[in-house]
């Protein structure tokens, strides 16, 4: 091997004459010559330690390399290296390069009495040199050796070293040349001397003529004493002439001081003149001003009544949504009596039919009869609350986003949004059960991304967990596959659940969520989860009631700022779990904590998946110019929703015609082009199905896009609507955002939004990590601090100063916060 990179060397080195061809052949050299040196102790060596004085990395690079290819004398090599001339401790050999050669004599210096091997590169003094490599005519290099200081830092030379192409410093030729240097020095200090008593001899004869000197200095100052009396006298002759001159003078200065106060007197009276002039003109002004700002105070005035006009209509408005919300919720709690009511007396029901076969009959057809009417009343109040809940939500959605609206109007109606998506979720939960004991839930299989949808669930849930001081921690597996097929609403679902009662029973401490993944047989993946808190506890003479319909044994124990719910959580999670062929159980100790454990079967993805990426909605404000009037037919019975509808399609410059059932639309139809229908289901006098079957068979009905809205909350349901004819549907309640992609997907339709440049609206994509990295440490935690407290108001202040410098960024931000989405808005802030 030593053969392999001696032969390498050397032809590199009648190849290559550039800089790094040098770098490798010194490497090569000073790794050679290391290997024919002997240390003291090396028995007792774990390692080599190499340290270069460069400025440039090429020789360390190259020496890395040789030290991986071949050990030193079967030990592991250390290169350390640096600028200066601060040297590590034990060090066994040292190259200092030629960009650093001045600091040969002090490195030499430092460790003369060790056992370092000093090699340098192109070093002019052999006297203390011990390896010296030299660059020649031809671009070779070669070495000499001073074997006298080598041996005396106590190393051992092998004898061999010299057929590597190095040469012998000759230690007597350099004592001869040194006794040569000691002989002149010596012949010039007698030269020196010689010249010292030469200048001591002169010195006296100086001394004899500087005497001379002070006596002819003498002579000469009494002269000069004599000729300064005479000075004397014609100074005093001439003082007299200066008093008479400066008598005149002063009489001169009078006439012309006199002179300059009556021209100053002139210059104060055309002053006055002139400043009486200029008061004149001002007061002139400040008339004029005056009269002016009296206008825009009176204008403001008119404003202003037309302003508290406006608002006060906006709290007539606002009182009527109240009302009608106090309506809904009074028939939501009715809604769950009559459900709680029908449970009941199902249970009463089974424990009359344990009695006799002959009552079992009859009651199981009573039951039957129940559960159908249930189900008939859960459809018909589902589709009456969803209904108004459709006009609340998107009507307080309008008010927000209105820029004339007042800030306690604005948030009046986020209270009012909240709220009523509050009811809604009651609803879902209150549906959901039914499908479960009517055995109509089923899992609908899609492939996702898990990883994405556990990152989602955990934005979600940290900011209530952060509302209440608590840290939550999720720990995904890294076995855990991010692609799965799965039910995702289901999954989401149970996760969901669980997580947000760990933290609504958790007053301080921690909310653990732990995910694992086994693989099973036939791509199918055990999915096991855990959620563990430091909360409340439950007894254990309720662990078995908590999966119960309606149950909330720790109803008690709650906080009082706890949001109050139907009971409904833990019990629809464990129905999912078992429909998902897997199983839930809870361990729990009280004023300790608990620890859900739960797992589902799942299946791996059939292919990769694209991640997703967030689609960020913001208000339009109209189409882009150049495009058609769209022409839109809404057929819908309940007049609240109609308004809220035509509203959204207004002010996206379409044309709309209203009609209230069926039959009216097929009529409108008739007589009238139009681009796309919006079409309610359930109506009087003709329900949305049967028109859209009709209208499909007219001639111009085959092409025409047609919008179901819906208030069903059953993919069942949904898929039957599509297969009716139906182009899309959109559930209710909705957002102007759904209505919005709704026409860009069917129609093509391009939208202007609020806030938004020019470069916006071509697409232009827009990096938000990049721009937030821009801002002030001050900008971005008072952002952060506003985000994490869902405090709206102190965000939007916040946005505003940001626009001021980075407007893009800040119309961004404030999408955000009219979503209502801060656990996007602050992860992005965090990463």
């Amino acid at each position: 091997m030593s053969l392999l990179l001696f032969s390498i060397s050397f032809a590199i080195n009648n190849t290559y004459a550039t800089s790094s061809s040098k770098a490798n052949l010194s490497a090569v050299y000073i790794y050679k010559l290391a290997e024919h040196i002997q240390w003291q102790n090396s028995a007792q060596k774990n390692l080599y330690h190499f340290h270069l004085i460069d400025k440039d990395n090429q020789i360390e690079d190259q020496l890395r390399k040789i030290s991986q290819i071949k050990k030193l004398h079967e030990k592991e090599l250390k290169i350390t290296r640096s600028t200066s001339d601060n040297i590590p401790n034990n060090v066994d050999l040292i190259f200092i390069a030629k960009n650093a050669i001045e600091k040969y004599s002090q490195i030499f210096s430092v460790t003369e009495n060790t056992n370092t091997l000093l090699i340098s590169d192109n070093l002019k003094n052999d006297r203390i040199a011990l390896i010296d490599l030299q660059e020649n005519s031809d671009q070779s290099i070669s070495f000499r050796i001073n074997k006298a200081n080598i041996l005396n830092r106590n190393l051992k030379l092998n004898p061999d070293i010299i057929l590597l192409g190095g040469t012998e410093i000759d230690v007597a030729k350099l004592y001869k040349e040194g006794l040569q240097n000691l002989q002149s020095q010596n012949q010039l200090l007698n030269t020196l001397k010689q010249d010292v008593i030469s200048h001591e001899v002169r010195g006296k004869q100086l001394k004899g003529d500087l005497e001379k000197t002070k006596s002819e200095e003498l002579r000469l100052s009494q002269q000069l004493l004599d000729a300064g009396q005479k000075i004397h006298q014609q100074n005093s002759e001439i003082a007299k002439l200066q008093k008479q001159i400066g008598k005149e003078r002063v009489e001169l200065e009078t006439l012309k001081s006199d002179t300059q106060k009556i021209r100053e007197a002139i210059a104060q009276k055309n002053e006055i003149i002139r400043n009486s002039e200029e008061k004149y003109h001002q007061l002139k002004l400040d008339i004029q001003e005056k009269t002016k700002i009296l206008k825009e105070k009176k204008q403001k005035i008119l404003l202003a009544n037309d302003q508290l006009e406006k608002q006060e209509a906006t709290i007539s408005y606002q009182q009527k949504l109240m009302f009608l919300l106090i309506i809904i919720g009074l028939l939501s709690i009715l809604l769950l009596i009559i459900t709680f009511i029908g449970y009941r007396n199902k249970k009463i029901s089974n424990q009359l039919l344990e009695k006799n076969s002959i009552e079992l009959a009859q009651a199981k057809i009573i039951a039957e009869r129940h559960a159908l009417a249930k189900s008939s009343f859960l459809s018909n109040m589902s589709h009456e609350l969803r209904n108004p809940l459709n006009a609340i939500i998107g009507f307080s959605h309008l008010i927000y986003k209105n820029p004339a609206t007042p800030a306690n109007i604005k948030e009046h109606s986020s209270i009012i949004a909240r709220s009523a998506n509050h009811l809604l979720g009651l609803i879902n939960d209150v549906l959901e059960m039914s499908k479960i004991e009517s055995g109509k839930s089923e899992l609908y299989q899609e492939d996702i991304d898990f990883c994405d949808m556990v990152r989602d669930v955990e934005g979600m849930s940290r900011i209530l967990a952060e509302k209440k001081e608590l840290d939550l921690i999720v720990e995904l597996s890294p076995a855990c596959s991010c692609f799965i097929r799965t039910d995702a609403s289901k999954l989401r679902r149970i996760f969901i659940n669980l997580i947000n009662n760990a933290i609504k029973y958790t007053k301080e401490g921690v909310i653990s969520v732990r995910i694992k993944c086994e693989p099973i047989e036939n791509q199918e993946i055990n999915l096991l989860c855990e959620v563990e808190d430091s909360g409340i506890g439950i007894a254990p003479e309720h662990l078995e009631k908590i999966f119960r319909p309606f149950e909330q044994v720790t109803k008690t124990t709650q906080r009082k700022d706890s949001i109050p719910g139907t009971g409904l959580g833990l019990s629809i999670s464990n129905e999912l779990i078992k429909q998902m062929r897997g199983s839930i159980s809870v361990e729990s100790k009280q004023n300790v904590g608990s620890k859900f454990k739960f797992n589902v079967i799942v299946s791996q993805a059939s292919c990769e998946m694209n991640p997703s990426h967030c689609n960020i909605s913001k208000l339009s404000i109209g189409i882009k110019p150049g495009q058609k009037i769209i022409r839109a037919l809404i057929v819908e019975d309940i007049g609240d929703n109609r308004a809220y509808l035509e509203n959204v399609l207004h002010h996206s410059h379409c044309e709309v015609m209203l009609t209230g059932n069926g039959k009216e639309a097929i009529e409108a139809f008739k007589s009238h082009p139009f681009d796309i229908v919006f079409m309610d289901i359930r109506m009087p006098v003709m329900d949305g199905i049967e028109a859209t079957k009709q209208i499909r068979q007219l001639p111009m009905g085959k092409d025409i896009k047609i919008i179901a809205i819906t208030a069903s909350a059953f993919k069942e349901d949904q898929e039957k609507i599509m297969l009716a004819g139906f182009n899309d549907f959109i559930r209710k309640p909705y957002l102007p955002e759904e209505i919005h992609n709704c026409l860009t997907k069917h129609l093509q339709l391009e939208f202007i939004y609020e806030g938004a440049g020019e470069s916006d609206n071509r697409e232009i994509k827009f990096d938000i990590h990049t721009e937030l990295k821009k801002l002030t440490l001050n900008e971005r935690l008072g952002l952060k601090s506003a985000a994490m407290a869902l405090d709206v108001e102190k965000t939007l202040d916040i946005i505003d100063i940001i626009k001021v410098q980075h407007p893009e960024l800040a119309d961004r931000l404030r999408i955000f916060v009219d979503n209502y989405d801060f656990a996007r808005l602050r992860s992005y802030i965090e990463e």
